[in-house]
């Protein structure tokens, strides 16, 4: 795998990559919503648990496939922190959390989860993903990462967990911003919890790795991550 660039054929016309899926999906329109209910509707489950549980599923993945062992802990690491941004206060009021434990999943049926959005102050078409990235982030600028992990592939798979970042995650509405405090690691990151601003390092980041790694190497460890987030999502968080 850590020849994959070399090993996985290139486009075979000269159009920029980004360039070609956004001229497929102009006429696409997604919910905002839609993969938020990835959330609901399931065995509600602990954050730890969930992320655990999509970290082992990516891991086993990634041994099958026999991915080079640098990259196998980057795609660890992404899945075993994915939705890290959950933490978020409003999020949790939204999947009806006590404020004992932090969850990942509700079992609010699918019918009720706008009004359920809207009574916890989540605005519409907020996307978690924003806040996993900027947790992240906030934790490698902190200190010098021990994982042996591409930390850039690491944020964008984490960006590209349900299918944004590629190049940009969308911001929302969000006239009242949080913050947001989550543990990574034993440290404690403070962050805000906004979900306005864009991150304008994602498009660099996602083109940077594309060169590195090969359109479809990128796609490959994307899939990985996202199919474990889905296993790990319909069983419960149980494996």
């Amino acid at each position: 795998f850590g020849s994959l660039a070399d090993k996985v054929q290139r486009p075979v016309d000269d159009v920029p990559f980004i360039a070609r899926r956004n001229r497929v999906q102009t006429s696409v329109e997604v919910r905002a919503e839609a993969f938020e209910e990835l959330s609901f509707d399931v065995t509600s489950t602990t954050l730890e648990e969930h992320q655990g549980a999509v970290a082992d599923i990516a891991r086993k993945v990634a041994e099958s496939l026999g991915v080079e062992s640098g990259l196998a802990e980057s795609l660890y690491l992404a899945a075993h922190w994915h939705d890290i941004g959950k933490a978020e206060p409003r999020f949790q009021r939204w999947l009806g959390a006590d404020g004992t434990v932090l969850m990942a999943k509700s079992q609010a049926p699918l019918h009720r989860i706008a009004q359920e959005r809207t009574a916890a102050g989540w605005p519409r078409g907020g996307r978690h993903e924003i806040l996993s990235v900027r947790v992240l982030a906030a934790q490698f600028g902190a200190q010098d990462w021990p994982w042996p992990a591409d930390c850039d592939l690491v944020l964008h798979l984490v960006a590209a967990h349900h299918g944004h970042g590629r190049p940009l995650v969308p911001p929302a509405q969000d006239p009242v911003p949080s913050r947001l405090c989550a543990q990574v690691d034993g440290t404690l990151i403070d962050v805000s919890g906004g979900l306005a601003q864009v991150d304008w390092s994602q498009p660099l980041r996602f083109r940077r790795l594309c060169e590195c790694y090969g359109y479809w190497g990128l796609a490959l460890m994307e899939a990985v991550l996202r199919q474990a987030d889905h296993i790990a999502s319909r069983a419960g968080g149980v494996t």
